[in-house]
């Protein structure tokens, strides 16, 4: 099982929600799905997938209270951090190329 799996099953049952394990949270997972969960090349190419299906998008949000609630601090500002310096210039360069 994948670190972010388990950190969803783990929410999941935390908050006595192991139903929404079984059915919709595999389902948003994964690659039509609306979580973006992986690594950050993972993450890129599903915002491309998603944007491409979608004719284009102009913001991404991501919230992050969910693995707030089921991962250490540390491993959240992490995640943030590989937001910033990994997925937001890899998706900055995409837009450029086909701009």
């Amino acid at each position: 099982m994948l670190y972010a799996d388990s950190v969803l099953l783990r929410f999941c049952k935390g908050k006595g929600l192991a139903v929404l394990w079984q059915g919709p949270v595999r389902t948003y997972r994964k690659e039509q799905g609306s979580l973006l969960v992986g690594n950050p090349e993972e993450v890129v190419e599903k915002v491309l997938l998603q944007s491409k299906e979608l004719g284009g998008i102009s913001r991404l949000t991501f919230q992050l209270d969910l693995a707030e609630a089921a991962m250490p601090r540390e491993k959240l500002f992490v995640s943030i951090d590989l937001i910033g310096k990994e997925v937001n210039p890899a998706l900055r360069a995409e837009v450029a190329v086909r701009s």
